[in-house]
């Protein structure tokens, strides 16, 4: 699940969450729950989801006739080969980039508009970070994450330090939070024992830095703050902040898949959709809408 919770460009006070689905959708909600809906119907898996509010002007699909001032395009990996672009009404889809490695873990810098990937020669070694200009698709390279920890479980970029965050998930339970410090990985967060840190990310006004670990919700650099998630929820697929409801929206799945989030405020846990159906996982949220 990538869950990406954006606001709405329309009236600036509703929430949108997109999400990639394994059953072979992108799908959308409001907060509240209402407004639900299946975007996109691909052929093949789509792994991760990104959306772009008020794109720059380029030259990319003008066989499409887009208006890339006032059109929001979504980005999604498809089949761990290809990276597709379309809008949030899903009236098209165009292959952006094709390549034999494999590839995971979009994330989309809208200020730079700058898309950032993880690709490596096989499933098992997805492990150079990667990222280019939606003006133009041309890969660089930006870093490269430590083989031995495992796979990169979730990326992120922040415009206030210019670092690229990632978490890593081992096969043999470990895990680590890095960031890109010194153009090197650097080790923030390294759980102890049978701890495992599974989601995370970061405020973008505030650089402040969530993670999840052992059923609880914890804030880097701050010992007192923790939420207790309810017994059940399962495990976090991905983790967004939201600026309009100051609330973390979270993908779970267990026998089935929720869309939760929790109020920073109040911190409590609420429901806003899913299905008790023992099938189904979000792959990753996205709340720029």
């Amino acid at each position: 699940v990538k869950m990406i919770s954006r606001l709405n460009p329309w009236d600036g006070s509703t929430t949108k969450i997109l999400w990639s689905h394994d059953g072979q959708t992108i799908q959308k909600v409001d907060f509240d729950g209402s407004n639900y809906q299946i975007l996109l119907l691909q052929s093949g898996i789509p792994n991760d989801v990104e959306v772009l509010v008020n794109p720059i002007d380029s030259n990319l699909n003008q066989d499409y006739n887009i208006n890339y001032v006032t059109s929001e395009k979504v980005y999604f990996i498809e089949d761990q080969h290809k990276i597709y672009e379309s809008d949030v009404n899903g009236s098209f889809v165009n292959l952006l980039y094709e390549t034999t490695d494999y590839i995971d873990k979009l994330y989309l810098d809208e200020v730079n508009q700058d898309l950032y990937w993880v690709q490596g020669p096989s499933q098992l070694l997805i492990f150079a970070i990667k990222k280019s200009n939606l003006t133009s698709i041309n890969p660089t390279h930006v870093t490269v994450s430590p083989i031995v920890d495992g796979y990169v479980s979730q990326l992120w970029y922040s415009d206030l330090d210019g670092l690229v965050y990632w978490s890593v998930t081992g096969q043999n339970g470990t895990s680590r939070l890095y960031n890109n410090l010194n153009s090197s990985p650097n080790i923030i967060v390294q759980p102890t024992g049978t701890n495992q840190l599974t989601s995370f990310c970061v405020v973008p006004s505030s650089g402040a830095i969530y993670y999840h670990m052992n059923n609880t919700i914890f804030k880097l650099n701050d010992p007192s703050f923790s939420i207790s998630l309810p017994s059940g929820t399962g495990t976090i697929e991905d983790m967004q902040y939201d600026s309009n409801t100051n609330s973390l929206i979270i993908g779970s799945t267990n026998y089935g898949w929720r869309i939760k989030y929790i109020d920073l405020v109040s911190n409590t846990v609420n429901d806003i959709i899913g299905e008790d159906d023992g099938a189904g996982s979000p792959y990753e949220i996205n709340n720029h809408l």
